[in-house]
C-alpha cells in the first residue's frame, strides 16, 4: 500500500466511523423510546450501554449525550454523520445544559441550535470556550474518579472547588479538627459520610407518594426511599432488609437489576386491583421499574 493509498484508506475509515456513530445514536433512541433497557432488567439506559452492549462508560455516556440531544434537535445526527459536529463536543453542550438545569436556568431549543452552529469543526477546547461564552457559565473542572491498579484496588480522586465551595469545607475542617487532626480532606469525606449513614440509618428519608411512580426521573443527589403511607415502617424495614436491592428481572433471560438506587416499596398486586400490605405481596423495586411496571399495567406509553 502507498503513501496515498492509505492516506485514502483512513479517510474513509473515520467516514465510515462517523456513519456508524450516527447509526449507533439512532439506535439508542430507539432503545430509550421502547424503553427496552428496563424490559431487559437493567435500571438505566447507561447501564444497559455498559452492562449489556459492550461500551465502556465514556463511550456509553457520550453517545447517551449525542442521542438525548438529537431527539431534541434532530439535525444532529447528520452533523455526526458527516463529522462537523463530534461526541465529544456534545457531551460539552449537554454537561453545560445539566449546569443551567442545576442553577435553575434554562436553555431553550433554539440556543442550543445557534450554540451548535458556532462549534461546528471547532477544536474540544475552542468548542468549551464557545459554550461557556454563550451561555454565561464558567468552564467546569469535572471530578475525576480513577481506581489504581493496586491490590487494594484503591481509588483516586481529583476534585476541582470554587471559593463558595471551598469555604464551607474549610470551615468543616476546623469544626471536627478533634476528629480530623491530620486536616486532610479525604480524612473529613471519610468521617461525613460516616456520619450521615448513622443519621439515615436512624431517620430513613420518607417521601409520601402524591402520584403514581410514572414521574421518576429524580434530581435528587442522595437515595430516597418512597413509600405508600398505608404500609407501617416496620414494613418497609423488614422488606428493605429481606430486599436490599430492585427484584425486578427480565422474564426471558432472567436478568436481575439489583439497582440499589431509588428504592420503592410496590404492590405486586397493586391496591386498587384488591392488593394488600402484606409481606408476600410486597417488593422492592427501583423507582424506574417501578414506573415502568405502573406503564406497563396501565397501558400508559412513556414520552421520553
Amino acid at each position: 500500500m502507498t503513501h496515498e493509498e492509505l492516506n485514502h484508506h483512513m479517510k474513509t475509515l473515520a467516514k465510515k466511523q462517523n456513519a456508524l456513530t450516527a447509526e449507533i445514536v439512532l439506535g439508542i433512541q430507539e432503545v430509550q423510546q421502547r424503553e427496552l433497557y428496563l424490559e431487559m432488567g437493567y435500571s438505566s439506559l447507561f447501564a444497559y450501554l455498559t452492562k449489556y452492549a459492550g461500551f465502556s462508560e465514556c463511550v456509553a455516556q457520550r453517545n447517551l449525550d449525542a442521542a438525548r440531544l438529537s431527539l431534541e434537535i434532530p439535525e444532529v445526527v447528520d452533523k455526526i454523520e458527516n463529522g462537523t459536529i463530534n461526541l465529544s463536543q456534545i457531551t460539552k453542550l449537554q454537561q453545560a445544559s445539566r449546569q443551567l438545569k442545576k442553577e435553575g436556568r434554562a436553555i431553550s431549543k433554539e440556543k442550543k441550535q445557534e450554540v451548535l452552529q458556532a462549534i461546528e469543526n471547532t477544536s474540544a477546547r475552542k468548542s468549551e470556550q464557545i459554550i461557556a461564552k454563550a451561555l454565561e457559565i464558567k468552564i467546569h473542572e469535572h471530578t475525576k474518579i480513577q481506581t489504581q491498579a493496586d491490590a487494594d484496588a484503591s481509588v483516586r480522586i481529583t476534585m476541582t472547588f470554587t471559593q463558595e465551595e471551598w469555604q464551607p469545607l474549610q470551615e468543616a475542617l476546623n469544626k471536627y479538627s478533634h476528629q480530623v487532626p491530620s486536616g486532610d480532606i479525604k480524612d473529613l469525606m471519610v468521617l461525613l459520610t460516616k456520619k450521615a449513614d448513622t443519621v439515615l440509618k436512624k431517620h430513613p428519608q420518607q417521601k409520601p407518594r402524591t402520584a403514581p411512580a410514572a414521574e421518576a426521573e429524580a434530581s435528587s443527589d442522595t437515595a430516597t426511599i418512597v413509600v405508600n403511607k398505608t404500609i407501617t415502617p416496620k414494613t418497609r424495614t423488614e422488606m428493605l432488609k429481606k430486599q436490599p436491592c430492585c427484584q425486578y428481572r427480565e422474564p426471558k433471560s432472567g436478568h436481575p437489576c439489583q439497582s440499589q438506587w431509588q428504592l420503592e416499596i410496590d404492590h405486586i398486586k397493586p391496591l386498587w386491583a384488591g392488593g394488600g400490605n402484606e409481606p408476600e405481596n410486597l417488593q422492592v423495586l427501583c423507582r424506574k421499574h417501578n414506573a415502568w411496571r405502573y406503564r406497563q399495567g396501565n397501558g400508559i406509553q412513556s414520552c421520553s
